[in-house]
């Protein structure tokens, strides 16, 4: 039987990294459709 798993990816910033990198997050939020946590990224700086 085959079995397909999928492993999440758990990405931890500080606020001063947050902050560098929070246009290219948003980015990627936007493209796979993740709109809520592209605004959780935001808040969170």
């Amino acid at each position: 039987m085959d079995q397909f798993q999928r492993r999440p990816s758990v990405v931890e910033y500080n606020r001063a990294s947050l902050k560098q990198a929070l246009k290219t997050v948003k980015k990627f939020a936007e493209l796979e459709g993740l709109g809520a946590q592209g605004k959780s990224a935001e808040i969170g700086k």
